[in-house]
């Protein structure tokens, strides 16, 4: 039985490589154009949360991508960690305004006691 489950699965692990490879490619090709885009919040913060997504975030694609780019892996991580501030932060906002307005919501947490926020900073602690 577990053969079989690993057989009728390896189709849609290799999908998720594809997906992860193309899209290490796809930001390194951009940064390596454009080093400025490490400053475009909306660019890093999309890119690396759809990287994280698909649990390629880790040392070993920050390390492909400096290598790639010729970008300082601090700096890069300095960019991931704007991006992802200030994502949460935009939301953040967005949710108080609408409990203002008296919407029902549920007001987010701080981004540094963000669970999401804290798994991508977890991760990238060991390039350091």
């Amino acid at each position: 039985m577990k053969e079989l489950l690993e057989r009728l699965s390896e189709p849609l692990l290799r999908i998720y490589s594809d997906m992860q490879a193309d899209l290490l490619v796809a930001i390194i090709k951009r940064l390596a154009a454009d080093k400025t885009l490490l400053e475009d919040g909306a660019f890093m913060e999309w890119h690396f949360r759809k990287l994280n997504q698909l649990n390629g975030l880790t040392r070993e694609a920050v390390t492909i991508i400096s290598r790639s780019t010729g970008i300082a892996e601090k700096e890069l991580i300095a960019a991931i960690r704007r991006a992802g501030f200030e994502s949460i932060k935009d939301n953040e906002d967005f949710l108080k305004y609408a409990h203002k307005k008296g919407i029902e919501v549920t007001p987010p947490l701080p981004p540094e006691r963000d669970p999401t926020i804290i798994n991508i900073l977890d991760r990238l602690k060991t390039v350091h």
